[in-house]
């Protein structure tokens, strides 16, 4: 039987693969064993809790890791240069921010740019890869183990993202990578290669992946994302035992205000809305789902401050937000996707400043608006810089969501959702679109994945 390990270095890919059960269907036919970083900030989760068999976890030099940072950095100033007009403006603040400025000062800034430029890098990337040494702990465990095939969930970026690829050539071991988040291709970058086989959400994730981290295209893999496999399933609680416990009547609409991770006063937002409806004669209700690692800004009221009317907000949300609200850091245990599940399922229209749940929810046909208040948002905010990354702004160009640029439109803006919501034909077009970002697959994404190992092993 071949042995199969699956490297897992962040406790969102727990949330996303581990907890989805995503690699069920390997069970049997593979051994399988998985390996965490061991006493590392990335994972909080506690891996005994998870129900795996066949578990290790390994040190990691944190010096190294600092070595590798330091290298990413240079080869994300590599890929800066490749970009043109306002994607390479958008580009570059997002890694000033995600980076650090410190990184982006004038002299580290010159020096870098030096460091990244055609001539100079192939130099120093040999010199990193001497500076870094080999990945001692990891090159360990994989010979310890005897792996046929190494599976790694990733944003492509981490503290196993380029040692396993490399040591997967050394040691003649394909490498699987399975793509955890809608802009990793068209954002991130691995320096040493890339995987054997790289699993993407659909057609457009491919574009990118072979555009920006050159990869070709016979080597990726259309799957669907592994987070997604839930709503294949009908959700626990029904459509109408969910509305029920709402509160909501018949002849009610109930539109999602789903929120984002950080950058707005949503409150605010809410109270527009629920003064709207008090002088409307529109049967409509708003639930508030907000973001699972929502920034709580210091002059937002709390939820349950404002005396809201007509919002309410998700009960499944409901303890995860008051743990934000302490300041307590996000539990992936209080975020399942089949409460998401549910709610996508029970709701007619949703607006969200950027998440990617508008694409969850237009899977499904329903209707979907874009907040992009640039009166509310910095130029140089995250909200503004994501608004504009490749991933959204196509797809802006193929959905056509409906766009509210000013929080004095919100209303209108439910109006016109509510409107499309009742129009069978539109909800019916917006789904079929959704398919060229992720992958409408009639086998699940263990099938997938099994199929992608038993083509590399013959």
């Amino acid at each position: 039987m071949k042995r199969i390990g699956i490297f897992i270095e962040h406790d969102i890919m727990i949330r996303h693969f581990i907890k989805s059960d995503v690699f069920h269907y390997l069970r049997g036919k593979y051994e399988i064993y998985y390996i965490f970083p061991e006493s590392h900030k990335r994972v909080q989760t506690d891996i005994s809790t998870l129900g795996l068999d066949n578990v290790y976890e390994i040190d990691i030099d944190l010096h190294r890791a600092y070595r590798m940072r330091r290298f990413y950095q240079l080869t994300v100033m590599k890929g800066i240069r490749k970009r043109k007009g306002s994607d390479k403006e958008v580009f570059q603040i997002m890694y000033k921010q995600m980076l650090g400025y410190r990184s982006f000062r004038p002299s580290n800034y010159t020096i870098d740019w030096i460091k990244s430029s055609w001539l100079v890098y192939p130099f120093v990337k040999f010199f990193y890869k001497f500076w870094l040494g080999e990945f001692k702990s990891l090159r360990s465990i994989i010979e310890k183990l005897n792996l046929d095939i190494i599976v790694h969930p990733t944003v492509l970026e981490g503290l196993f993202v380029n040692d396993l690829i490399l040591l997967g050539k050394k040691l003649n071991i394909p490498t699987i990578y399975l793509m955890n988040s809608w802009d990793n291709p068209s954002t991130k970058s691995t320096m040493l290669g890339n995987p054997d086989k790289l699993l993407v959400w659909g057609e457009q994730t491919k574009n990118h992946a072979n555009e920006f981290l050159k990869c070709p295209k016979d080597s990726i893999v259309l799957s669907g994302a592994a987070q997604f496999e839930i709503y294949k399933k009908n959700p626990k609680t029904t459509r109408n035992s969910y509305r029920d416990s709402l509160g909501l009547r018949q002849d009610e609409k109930l539109v999602c205000y789903a929120g984002s991770s950080k950058g707005l006063n949503e409150m605010h937002h809410l109270k527009i809305l629920d003064e709207a409806i008090e002088d409307s004669v529109e049967r409509v209700k708003i639930l508030y789902r907000p973001h699972p690692w929502k920034a709580i800004l210091e002059e937002e009221i709390p939820f349950f401050n404002n005396g809201f009317k007509h919002i309410v907000m998700d009960p499944f949300s409901k303890k995860n937000y008051m743990a934000l609200l302490n300041k307590e850091m996000f539990q992936t245990e209080l975020m399942k996707y089949d409460h998401t599940n549910t709610v996508i399922k029970s709701i007619d229209a949703m607006i969200s400043p950027l998440s990617t749940i508008i694409l969850e929810a237009a899977m499904f046909g329903i209707p979907i608006s874009i907040y992009l208040g640039n009166e509310e948002i910095d130029k140089g905010s995250f909200m503004n810089i994501a608004s504009q990354r490749t991933q959204f702004s196509e797809f802006y160009d193929i959905i056509d969501p409906v766009i509210c640029k000013n929080k004095n439109d919100l209303w209108l803006t439910i109006i016109q959702l509510l409107f499309l919501s009742n129009d069978d034909e539109y909800c019916s077009r917006l789904k079929k679109k959704t398919e060229f970002f992720h992958e409408p697959t009639t086998k699940s994404y263990g099938e997938i994945l099994h199929d992608t190992i038993e083509s590399i092993i013959k």
